[in-house]
């Protein structure tokens, strides 16, 4: 630690001191030497400096490797997050430019339930000794504002409105218009275009807006997509429990039940996916012959013993399902998709964002979506 070889140089410029009194020349080298060494063993002048802008917070870790410092820049940051925590729910607001801001308190407060994202080193140095010092920074804003804020940095400029291009189940949903209310200027300024894709590298899902891509959590998938009813009385979607009755689209754990589907008509096919919230996609049903009203499993699969059977992701933990069906004219294929056979398993069944290619490209006449919320026993 920086202290201690502090206190070690001190004994060692004393000793060496006393031990040169009758040797002037050799006195002043030896302690200048020492002297230029105990300078740069400390700290540097910027390490342990913290100035958070609302809704980030700095960390700073100090060892022989990167990858230790970075281990106690985050936390540092973790340690920091608890007492953040505690002094703005005591206080319930603080203060920004002379203005109430509940966002950074109430975003912190979230992200102590959830690992820390988006960190990166925003300094590092070495010292002559190879001590590594590293300051960190953690952004626990909305994910909208961060995006935000990286198009008004590239654009240059400010922002009178956004045109965007790309699947429209992504460009129309809640988290792209929130994206927009952040970035556009009440001021206006010159329009800017935005292309929007949805992939998966390295395990991790990707948004990205012109070129630039930024991780999504898991926690964002849905809201990232335009989950839409485009006739709610004509093709209805639903669910019946066969346990205990629970509110409206509520399971718990083990229930048992079956998917409800009606419609206005009996011409055409519909086909039926269920969406996980980690963005694993299950083709349940594909191309099946139209009724006015059925069920699934069926009556006759339903007297076989065949029921859904609700599931969390994580034990103990809620979670939330989205089911979605779609009706069309023709029959359509769903090999690229893992068909419903118990739990999903493999990379393959990650494909939310090939979903959302293939809708677009399918000549749908009716969709119909719903969350289902499924909580721990």
């Amino acid at each position: 630690m920086p202290f201690k070889h502090a206190v070690l140089l001190s004994i060692l410029i004393s000793l060496t001191l006393a031990g040169c009194a009758n040797q002037p020349g050799k006195l002043d080298q030896q302690t200048r030497a020492l002297a230029e060494a105990a300078k740069h063993i400390s700290p540097p002048d910027w390490y342990g400096i913290y100035s958070d802008r609302p809704g980030t917070l700095t960390g700073y870790g100090s060892a022989t490797t990167i990858e230790e410092a970075k281990e106690k820049a985050l936390a540092d940051i973790s340690q920091r997050m608890d007492v953040t925590v505690t002094s703005q729910t005591k206080q319930d607001t603080t203060v920004t430019n002379g203005k109430l801001d509940r966002q950074a308190s109430t975003s912190i407060q979230l992200a102590t339930k959830q690992r820390i994202k988006n960190a990166q080193i925003i300094k590092q140095e070495r010292s002559p000794d190879n001590i590594i010092y590293i300051a960190m920074i953690a952004d626990f804003r909305l994910t909208e504002q961060i995006l935000a804020e990286k198009l008004k940095q590239a654009a240059g400029h400010e922002i009178g409105q956004i045109n965007w291009h790309g699947s429209p189940w992504l460009t129309y949903s809640d988290f792209i218009k929130k994206i927009t209310q952040y970035a556009v200027s009440p001021t206006g300024g010159p329009a800017l275009d935005v292309t929007t894709e949805l992939g998966r590298e390295n395990d991790r899902w990707l948004l990205t807006l012109n070129n630039a891509s930024t991780i999504i959590e898991e926690q964002d998938l849905h809201r990232l997509v335009a989950w839409r009813n485009s006739a709610p009385d004509t093709f209805v979607l639903g669910i019946k429990t066969l346990s205990e009755k629970r509110g409206l689209h509520r399971l718990k754990a083990d229930d048992r039940f079956v998917l409800t589907l009606k419609s206005d008509s009996n011409t055409g096919y519909f086909t039926l996916f269920n969406v996980y919230p980690d963005g694993r996609i299950a083709a349940m049903l594909d191309s099946q012959p139209l009724q006015t009203q059925l069920e699934f499993p069926s009556l006759e699969q339903q007297k076989r013993g065949m029921v859904l059977v609700a599931e969390t992701i994580e034990p103990g933990k809620s979670s939330q399902d989205v089911m979605l069906a779609i009706k069309t004219e023709k029959q359509v294929n769903t090999s690229m998709f893992q068909q419903v056979s118990g739990q999903l398993a493999g990379k393959d069944s990650y494909k939310i964002h090939q979903l959302l290619q293939w809708l677009a490209a399918t000549d749908i006449k009716a969709i119909s979506t719903f969350a289902v919320e499924i909580q721990p026993r």
